[in-house]
C-alpha cells in the first residue's frame, strides 16, 4: 500500500514536471564606471520556460559630477516564437519619472504607450535589445530599445564588437563566449561603461 502511494507521487511529479516544462535561467551582473570610478552596477536575468523568454534588467548608477545623477533603470520582456510579445520600461532620475515606455504585440503589429502618448509599429515581428545580453547580433540587425521604443540599427566592427546606433548616438557592445562583457553608452552629461563582473 504504501509502495503503491510513493509510486503515485512520483508519477504525479514527474507529470507536473512535463506539463510544466523545464525551467532554465541565466544571470549577468555588470559593473558601471565613470571616469575610472564604479558608480554601480547593472542586473540582467534570463529565464526560459514552457517556449517562452523573460528577460529582466534592473540598474542603479549613483555619480557625482558637477551635480549628483542617480539613475533607475527597469525593464522586463517576453519573448515567444522568435518575437516580443511584450515589455515594460522605466527610467528615473533623481527620483523622477525621465522615462516609461510599453511595448505590446496586437495581431500583426506592435501597440506602443511613451509617455503616456499612444504609437504603433507597423511590423509582425521585433527583437529588443535586451535580446543580445545572452547572444552575438548579426550585422544590420534591426532591433528596437525598450527604453525609448525606437529602432536601433546594428553595425559590427569587428569579430567581437558591435555597435547599436540610434538618433545619431552610438552604443559599443564587446562580446565575449557569446556574451555581453562590456557596453559603453554616451549621454549628454557623460559615459558610462559596463564591465562584466567576474
Amino acid at each position: 500500500m504504501r509502495n503503491n502511494f510513493k509510486f503515485n507521487i512520483i508519477c504525479f511529479t514527474l507529470i507536473l514536471l512535463f506539463k510544466c516544462g523545464t525551467i532554465s535561467s541565466q544571470s549577468i551582473v555588470y559593473e558601471g564606471f565613470i571616469k575610472g570610478h564604479k558608480v554601480g552596477e547593472m542586473k540582467v536575468e534570463k529565464i526560459e520556460s514552457a517556449g517562452t523568454t523573460t528577460i529582466n534588467i534592473s540598474t542603479h548608477i549613483e555619480a557625482h559630477m558637477l551635480i549628483k545623477v542617480v539613475v533607475d533603470y527597469t525593464s522586463t520582456s517576453t519573448y515567444a516564437n522568435n518575437a516580443l510579445t511584450k515589455s515594460e520600461a522605466k527610467t528615473m532620475t533623481n527620483g523622477h519619472l525621465k522615462e516609461s515606455v510599453e511595448i505590446k504585440k496586437v495581431g500583426n503589429a506592435y501597440s506602443l504607450q511613451i509617455n503616456g502618448k499612444d504609437e504603433s509599429i507597423d511590423e509582425p515581428s521585433i527583437l529588443g535589445a535586451d535580446l543580445y545580453y545572452f547572444e552575438v547580433p548579426e550585422d544590420g540587425s534591426k532591433l528596437y530599445s525598450l527604453a525609448t521604443g525606437k529602432p536601433l540599427e546594428v553595425i559590427k566592427s569587428d569579430a567581437y564588437t558591435f555597435f547599436f546606433e540610434h538618433d545619431g548616438k552610438k552604443e559599443s557592445h564587446v562580446f565575449s563566449n557569446n556574451q555581453l562583457s562590456e557596453l559603453s553608452i554616451s549621454h549628454k552629461l557623460y559615459t558610462i561603461h559596463f564591465k562584466k563582473k567576474q
